[in-house]
C-alpha cells in the first residue's frame, strides 16, 4: 500500500505547491536537488535510523519519483475546465523536471549494485528485463526532461514539442512495467508487500488510462460539434 499512500500524499502536496512552482520553479528545483543529495547520503550511510526502511522505499526504490510522474500524467487526464486543472496545469513542466531529478537519484543509487551484478553474471531473468526497461526509461527521461525546460520548450515549434512529449504515454507504461519486473522476484517468493505494490502500480496505470481515454473522447466530441 506504500505506493498508493505515497501517490495520494504526493498529489496533495503538488496541488498545494502548484502556485509556488509557477512563480518560483528555481527554488523548487534547488530544494529537490538538496532532497536528492540528502536521500542519497541518508540511504547509503543509514542516517535515518528507524525510518531507514521508509526512506529506502520512497527514494532509493523510486516510489517517490514514480508517484510524481503519475501526478504529472494525471494532470492531463482531468477535466480541463475544472478547478484542479486550472490551478495545476501551468506547474506541470516544473513537477515533471522535479520527478526526473528524483528519478536520477534512484538511478544512481542502484547503478553500482546492478552494474556489479551484471559483471558477475548474477542477474535473474525478471530483473534483467527490468534493467533493460530501465535503460530505455533513462533515455526517454532525458529527452522528456530537456524538452520540459521552459527555454527549450519555447525554442521548439508547438507540433514538434507535442510529438516529443507524447513519449510520456509510453514512458509511464514502462515505469509500471519496470517497477513490476523488479518487484517480481520478491512477489514470486510470496512477499505480500511486493504483491500489494505490483497491484498498486497497475491500479494507478489503469485508472489513468481510463481517465485519459474519457478526456480524449470528450475533446473529440467537442471538435465534431464545432
Amino acid at each position: 500500500m506504500t505506493v498508493l499512500i505515497a501517490f495520494i500524499i504526493t498529489a496533495i502536496l503538488s496541488y498545494a505547491l502548484a502556485p509556488f512552482a509557477c512563480k518560483h520553479a528555481g527554488y523548487l528545483y534547488l530544494g529537490t536537488a538538496m532532497l536528492v543529495g540528502v536521500m542519497v547520503a541518508g540511504t547509503s550511510f543509514g542516517i535515518f535510523g528507524s525510518l531507514q526502511g521508509l526512506f529506502l522505499t520512497l527514494f532509493r526504490k523510486g516510489v517517490l519519483s514514480a508517484c510524481l510522474f503519475f501526478v504529472v500524467m494525471f494532470m492531463g487526464a482531468i477535466d480541463h475546465n475544472g478547478r484542479i486543472y486550472r490551478k495545476m496545469h501551468a506547474s506541470r513542466g516544473c513537477f515533471a523536471i522535479c520527478a526526473c531529478m528524483l528519478a536520477s537519484g534512484h538511478i544512481f543509487s542502484y547503478l553500482p549494485l546492478y552494474a556489479s551484478s551484471i559483471l558477475q553474471g548474477g542477474i535473474k531473468p525478471l530483473v534483467a528485463a527490468g534493467i533493460i526497461a530501465a535503460l530505455i526509461l533513462t533515455a526517454m527521461m532525458i529527452v522528456l526532461w530537456i524538452t520540459s525546460i521552459k527555454r527549450v520548450r519555447l525554442a521548439l515549434d508547438q507540433r514538434t514539442w507535442t510529438r516529443i512529449q507524447s513519449l510520456s504515454y509510453v514512458f509511464i507504461v514502462l515505469v509500471v512495467i519496470h517497477a513490476n519486473l523488479m518487484l517480481g522476484p520478491a512477489m514470486i517468493r510470496g512477499s505480500e508487500i511486493a504483491s500489494f505494490e505490483v497491484v498498486s502500480y497497475i491500479v494507478l496505470l489503469v485508472v489513468y488510462l481510463v481517465m485519459k481515454a474519457r478526456i480524449i473522447k470528450k475533446e473529440a466530441s467537442l471538435r465534431i460539434k464545432q
